[in-house]
């Protein structure tokens, strides 16, 4: 009879522990989902950045030639510089995302890259002076420097050359966009 009693008991305590068994079981899931959550948002995060550099390093190599072409010929300069760009210099017409006049549009390496050429003068109407555009004297170092006095030099290793400001955009998956701007005497 005392058996019985004991094992009565038993079952009682048996009983009461299958349900604190449950309680820990789901917190420890519950742990688990949070801690792999946590893994594939890490992981998600560095594909974006990885993908991110790589389309840097591309966009950069395709403004590079972009840039190569404009200096060969293979874009038109415009007479002066366009009205309506944006304080960080980028001309109004790339600040759209479809082409708009007096630009040049490529595909390189899948993006669609377009380039905007014009010279650094205020009026096309005006003489080319250093009044009314920027000139750059060569250098016997090969070197450049603004000039500043209005004077074009034809002749001899100090020649005058009219500067351009070539101006690319790049634009990528997802809505993304690069600009590149650099001045080149054509």
């Amino acid at each position: 009879m005392n058996q019985l009693s004991c094992g009565s008991g038993m079952q009682k305590a048996r009983h009461s522990e299958r349900g604190m068994v449950l309680i820990i079981t789901l917190l420890a899931l519950v742990a688990m989902l949070l801690v792999s959550t946590a893994l594939l948002r890490s992981s998600d995060t560095s594909v974006q950045v990885v993908n991110n550099l790589s389309f840097r390093q591309a966009a950069e190599a395709a403004a590079h030639m972009a840039i190569e072409q404009v200096i060969a010929g293979g874009a038109a300069c415009l007479p002066s510089k366009q009205a309506g760009e944006s304080k960080e210099g980028i001309p109004g017409a790339l600040l759209h995302s479809e082409p708009q006049s007096g630009e040049s549009v490529t595909n390189i390496s899948g993006m669609r890259v377009r380039m905007f050429c014009e010279r650094m003068c205020s009026d096309p109407n005006l003489p080319l002076t250093a009044d009314n555009c920027l000139f750059a004297d060569r250098e016997g170092s090969g070197g450049y420097k603004t000039r500043m006095d209005g004077q074009v030099d034809e002749e001899g290793p100090g020649r005058s050359t009219l500067v351009s400001r070539v101006s690319v955009r790049i634009d990528g998956s997802k809505n993304t966009a690069v600009f590149a701007q650099v001045f080149v005497t054509l």
